[in-house]
């Protein structure tokens, strides 16, 4: 649970800053806080699993 949380506050943060970094850093927190399966019960780390992609996809898309 503490690490969705964690994850959901590196994605929120990195559709601000350093988006490179906290979006692949979010998706492995999001994906470790949901016990390394798609399970929809931990909320703050489905959140965190998907914007860590939207700040992903954002960040190589500016680099481009």
């Amino acid at each position: 649970m503490t690490i969705g949380i964690v994850g959901l506050v590196f994605a929120v943060a990195g559709l601000f800053v350093l988006s490179v970094v906290l979006g692949p850093l979010a998706i492995v927190l999001g994906w470790l806080g949901m016990g390394r399966r798609w399970s929809t019960a931990y909320v703050p780390a489905v959140i965190a699993f998907v914007l860590g992609i939207v700040d992903t996809v954002l960040a190589l898309m500016w680099l481009v």
